[in-house]
């Protein structure tokens, strides 16, 4: 399965998932899609799509996954000033 027809799927999903109003299956859509870009190398992308994720995880008060983004947000974001 290529990564390009992974993305698209899941972009796929996050358009759905807005129409149909489901905000946790959107942050967990958008989460993943950060996976997806952090697995290809492209660590930017993924902090903008975790960030995404964030801000849904605490409109929704859902400390675990707050938390859990939180640290993959600072992992990336230490990994680029470490220039890595």
């Amino acid at each position: 399965m290529s990564r390009l027809w992974l993305r698209m799927c899941y972009r796929k999903a996050e358009v759905l998932s807005r129409a149909a109003g489901n905000e946790r299956l959107l942050r967990a859509i958008i989460k993943d899609i950060g996976i997806v870009y952090f697995k290809q190398g492209n660590n930017d992308k993924a902090v903008e799509y975790y960030e995404t994720s964030l801000a849904i995880a605490r409109r929704l008060g859902d400390e675990a996954t707050t938390a859990a983004t939180l640290y993959k947000i600072s992992f990336l974001q230490e990994k680029k000033a470490a220039g890595k």
